[in-house]
């Protein structure tokens, strides 16, 4: 069985959190109309563009489901991997309140010397091999 150091273990539960709530709160604004929270910057961009919720709701679902590929291409080591962590991190920022602070927590994992390295470690093998 592999050994997950802790810094990944944090980004593969926060990542699932985050995609979890992000896919549920999508499809609870396309089936019932209402967010499950505030919404946070997603809702507010709806209302300042004159969009109801149900023309806002996929943005949630496609980041949400975006974060179980994230997390598959960390598990398998992609040559991608620290990129899309850090740009589903990013686009997750804007989901205001808890999913900040989800996304806040993935980032500093990401960035960090040992979760950068970790993250990286498969890029450089391959440079090295070539």
């Amino acid at each position: 069985m592999r050994k997950i150091s802790p810094v990944l273990l944090l980004l593969y539960i926060a990542g699932a959190v985050l995609g979890l709530w992000l896919t549920a709160e999508g499809l609870s604004v396309r089936f019932t109309g209402e967010y499950l929270t505030s919404g946070g910057l997603w809702q507010n961009a709806a209302k300042a563009a004159g969009l109801n919720a149900d023309q806002l709701y996929w943005h949630l679902v496609w980041l949400g489901l975006t974060w179980f590929g994230v997390l598959a291409s960390v598990w398998v080591k992609s040559s991608l991997r620290y990129k899309a962590v850090v740009a589903a991190s990013i686009l997750s920022l804007f989901f205001l309140g808890w999913g900040t602070l989800l996304a806040v927590v993935i980032l500093v994992c990401a960035v960090s010397p040992s979760g950068r390295r970790l993250l990286r470690e498969q890029e450089t093998e391959r440079t090295i091999i070539r």
